[in-house]
């Protein structure tokens, strides 16, 4: 989540759209298929923001997950929160 907010926000490496966001998208889908988890689809939000179609399927389980709750809610929750916010544009950053 970290490489690809900074690729959001600052665009300052094609190694993070190019190279990163592929191999990053291709192992999670795999872990998504063997493990699931709604957290995996949450990170994986970043995909989006490189640009790439294999980012899709990940935004399309994100708008479709359902909110974070039980033992954990916390940070699912905020990773889920964090996810929405650059999906959707919103997440800005002040200073």
């Amino acid at each position: 989540m970290n490489i690809m907010m900074d690729s959001n926000f600052f665009a300052a490496d094609p190694w993070q759209t190019q190279t990163y966001a592929p191999a990053y998208g291709a192992y999670h889908e795999n872990q998504r298929r063997q493990h699931g988890g709604p957290v995996l689809v949450q990170c994986a939000f970043g995909l989006r923001l490189a640009g790439r179609s294999t980012g899709k399927p990940f935004v399309d389980r994100l708008w479709s997950a359902q909110i974070p709750t039980g033992t954990y809610r916390y940070y699912d929750g905020t990773l889920y929160m964090l996810s929405l916010l650059h999906v959707s544009g919103t997440f800005k950053l002040y200073y």
